[in-house]
């Protein structure tokens, strides 16, 4: 079977970096399938302007893990990042994708996608849509 593409939002990043979640290790545990971790291109920008907003820190962890793990970067169209997920899942229906928006969340819910998210700032559960 191939391997599934799980798509690291800039969010879920974030907050794994903030609550010190080893995800690439927690990823492991809560996913029973094969997989490769992908970012989009888009994502790392929005990373770049945080860290010259805020939370300098986290953003550091978050970056230096994607390069330190050659985490594959996906090119795509879209005014935001949540446009992108929203059209690499249209074209294929075997994604997950790594977020805590809620919003993004509900949206990918009612395509059918699987989702990976952050509880208790302690661990990663899969949900399936």
């Amino acid at each position: 079977m191939a391997k599934r593409r799980v798509v690291l939002d800039t969010s879920f990043l974030i907050a794994c970096a903030e609550a010190k979640i080893d995800y690439f290790s927690e990823l492991e545990r809560v996913l029973a399938f094969a997989y490769e971790l992908v970012v989009p291109e888009k994502a790392l920008l929005e990373l770049q302007r945080t860290a010259a907003q805020r939370k300098k820190e986290a953003v550091a962890i978050a970056r230096t893990l994607l390069k330190k793990k050659k985490v594959a970067v996906l090119e795509g169209n879209g005014r935001s990042v949540d446009e992108i997920i929203l059209g690499l899942v249209k074209e294929d229906k075997t994604i997950v994708v790594a977020t805590i928006d809620a919003a993004l969340r509900r949206r990918l819910k009612l395509r059918g996608v699987d989702t990976v998210v952050v509880r208790q700032r302690k661990y990663l559960d899969f949900q399936k849509a």
